[in-house]
């Protein structure tokens, strides 16, 4: 859950956040710290966590949890994850393939958690110092060439608004 959450919620990185431990959560002032060391960029970032990201998190426990966040086998496990979404994931590391079932939506977008999260906070916010820095961009171009009215201010709302079932 920690790394839909932080991708989708925080726009990191995929291979960000599988450099990521728990120790980089702030839980308490609701922001990721990316080190220089784990960032594609190799400088350091802070990143704002959202009230509804937080709530997915502490509904899934992470606030209580130590070590990396992906963990071991965490490859396989969001393969699988896709998957059984409908989405092609293509072959193993082994380069089997691993279903015999065919995809639905095809193949699975690069960085898909954090377009999202881009376009959205784009739409939400307009704001393109915040979104860069948070984003981790050299410039607002990148911006302007992938994020920029691809989504709505309503949906942008919906999208914040997203929270786990109470149980």
């Amino acid at each position: 859950m920690g790394f839909v959450v932080l991708g989708m919620f925080g726009g990191l990185r995929p291979a960000e956040i599988q450099r990521l431990d728990w120790s980089a959560v702030n839980f308490k002032e609701r922001l990721v710290i990316v080190a220089g060391s784990q960032a594609k960029t190799r400088r350091r970032r802070v990143v704002d966590l959202t009230e509804n990201a937080m709530a997915w998190l502490a509904a899934a426990g992470c606030d209580k949890l130590k070590g990396e966040i992906c963990g071991k086998w965490w490859d396989a496990r969001w393969r699988m994850f896709r998957r059984s979404l409908g989405w092609d994931v293509g072959t193993n590391e082994k380069g089997i393939v691993e279903s015999k079932v065919k995809p639905v939506h095809g193949e699975w977008p690069h960085n898909a958690l954090r377009h999202t999260y881009a376009s959205i906070h784009y739409a939400m916010h307009q704001d393109e110092a915040k979104l860069q820095a948070q984003m981790g961009h050299e410039s607002a171009a990148m911006l302007h060439r992938h994020y920029r009215a691809l989504k709505t201010a309503v949906e942008a709302k919906e999208f914040w608004a997203l929270q786990p079932c109470k149980v």
